[in-house]
């Protein structure tokens, strides 16, 4: 390949968020309020591939959702970015849709 045709290392990124998520301070100065978070992470999950320009690639991530989490406030931002240069090729937010299997499923050992 020539050098301007090479393989791309590309960074495939799914981050599962949650809106509004309540925390209760105990103490300190926000002691007895409720602090609301707009949309943290509950789980990250990434992948690197080699992109070569010519062969298509898919890249499937599964997460474990807790119970205490609520599914309806579940969104999935998922994005590709270039390892060298940083540069994000293209990024989407969507709503939670669990599937049945991943719903009942039990997560395996050491996934997150």
């Amino acid at each position: 390949m020539s050098s301007d045709r090479r393989a791309q290392d590309t960074l495939v990124c799914a981050v599962l968020r949650e809106d509004g998520v309540v925390t209760q301070v105990l103490s300190g100065e926000n002691a007895a309020k409720s602090l609301v978070a707009r949309f943290p992470a509950r789980r990250t999950k990434y992948e690197f591939v080699e992109l070569d320009g010519k062969t298509p690639a898919t890249q499937r991530f599964s997460f474990a959702v807790e119970p205490t989490w609520d599914r309806r406030n579940l969104r999935l931002a998922v994005f590709v970015q270039d390892k060298r240069s940083r540069a994000v090729h293209q990024a989407t937010d969507l709503p939670w849709r669990s599937t049945p299997a991943a719903s009942t499923a039990k997560a395996a050992p050491g996934a997150h």
